[in-house]
């Protein structure tokens, strides 16, 4: 393309710039994504049992640390994450031949070189993954529908490389040398299920197209969207300062595609025009002043427009929605719906879980360095903001999991099984 071409485009894009009220109004328009517009409270939670305690991932010969120490080579469980439920554009529509694959009780696991499936009817492992030298930390499901519906998931992490894995086949269909530093987040668009987005510590965004790569296996560059590279300069939207922590957290923020990005305390909304195919742009739309004067490390947004958030060395997790703020097209402020209690502690990589349930139940998961997990259902109510909420449930029930750190809880979307995953490769399922 040009450089004259693509300055057309950038300018015919600049012009239709979204402002902050534009892109929070398409969050709350549509009905299923009606922003709260009072506080939330503590509801009442299921009695959650644990069911099983599985060691799956390890060892890990690249995460050895002393090898007298038999625990020295269980590695962390850093991550979690549940089968999506099929949308009707991967269901194949009436008079499809293709059989609908549930895969709702199956949950993916990632630790170590590691990745497993696990059924959390069975309780036992069905599938697993292996590349060996990688660290895995990051994970994300997509189905695809065609030529046929098709489940996938993007694991990557300490080397920086994104793997494709086919569920089905349990096998890498795509490996893209996407970062040069650890992968923070993934992500899969909400509308478009072949577009994938994904970050890391430095800062770098990337956008790629996996659906065309799962067929054809064509190289990289050709699956690859766009980039916005961190530091200063042209188009260097998103930088890291001297001393400040990198990216910390990345996720859509409305079905059409508009994300947030959580860095160094700041919390920024993109939205991604792609009105031409040859020159997908990130525009940077807004920044969120939040209720944080430091580094986040927890982001989490829920379908109904709002955010859930936490600081670093912070007792507090902070469910909020965004406001425009008067007179400015560039800059968003916060409304606080909830504050849930949180263990004051100093630690940069421990994960929040947010979601709103099937039957419309807004649910909060924290985990801590204890081993415990804090759930949090929440429902619309009057209650002062001001005041700590107190968690519906803390599951402490499996006495394995109180000698180490939980860094990982995931949900399905019925609110049947919660998993919770801790350091010394250890994966409970309740």
């Amino acid at each position: 393309m040009s450089s004259k071409k693509k300055r057309k485009t950038s300018e015919k894009g600049k012009s239709k710039r979204k402002t902050a009220e534009d892109i929070i109004g398409e969050t709350t328009a549509a009905s299923e994504y009606q922003t709260q517009q009072c506080a939330l409270v503590v509801d009442e939670c299921p009695d959650y049992k644990a069911q099983a305690a599985l060691r799956m991932h390890g060892p890990n010969e690249s995460s050895i640390i002393n090898r007298k120490d038999p625990n020295s080579l269980l590695p962390s469980v850093w991550g979690a994450a549940f089968a999506p439920t099929l949308s009707s554009t991967a269901k194949g529509g009436k008079g499809s031949k293709h059989k609908k694959l549930d895969l709702s009780h199956i949950v993916a696991t990632v630790g170590g070189d590691v990745v497993n499936f696990v059924d959390c009817e069975l309780n036992k492992v069905v599938a697993r993954y292996r590349h060996p030298g990688e660290v895995f930390s990051e994970l994300a499901w997509t189905c695809i529908a065609q030529p046929r519906p098709s489940y996938f998931l993007a694991a990557g992490g300490q080397n920086g490389s994104i793997k494709i894995i086919d569920y089905e086949q349990v096998a890498c269909s795509i490996i893209f040398a996407a970062h040069k530093d650890q992968i923070i987040g993934l992500e899969f668009h909400p509308s478009r299920p072949g577009w994938l987005l994904s970050g890391d510590w430095s800062g770098n965004i990337l956008l790629h197209d996996i659906e065309n790569g799962v067929d054809s296996l064509f190289v990289m560059h050709k699956n690859f969207i766009s980039i916005l590279k961190g530091g200063p300069g042209e188009g260097a939207l998103l930088h890291t300062m001297d001393g400040a922590q990198g990216l910390s957290g990345l996720s859509f923020f409305n079905m059409k595609g508009s994300f947030v990005t959580s860095m160094g305390g700041e919390l920024t909304v993109w939205d991604i025009n792609d009105k031409d195919e040859n020159d997908v742009q990130f525009l940077n739309i807004c920044k969120i002043y939040t209720m944080h004067g430091k580094d986040t490390d927890g982001l989490s947004v829920l379908k109904r427009g709002n955010i859930v958030t936490r600081a670093i060395d912070e007792s507090l997790v902070w469910v909020w929605k965004p406001v425009p703020m008067q007179g400015s097209a560039d800059v968003a402020g916060h409304e606080v719906l909830a504050r849930l209690e949180y263990p004051k502690q100093v630690c940069t990589y421990l994960r929040l879980w947010a979601s709103t349930l099937e039957d419309g139940t807004t649910f909060v998961a924290t985990v801590d360095l204890s081993g415990k997990l804090s759930l949090f259902f929440l429902k619309t109510g009057t209650e002062n903001t001001e005041i700590a909420l107190h968690p519906s449930k803390v599951l402490t029930d499996v006495s394995d999991c109180m000698s180490q750190a939980a860094r990982c809880v995931c949900v399905d979307r019925s609110g049947k099984y919660i998993v919770g995953t801790f350091d010394k490769d250890l994966v409970v399922i309740w």
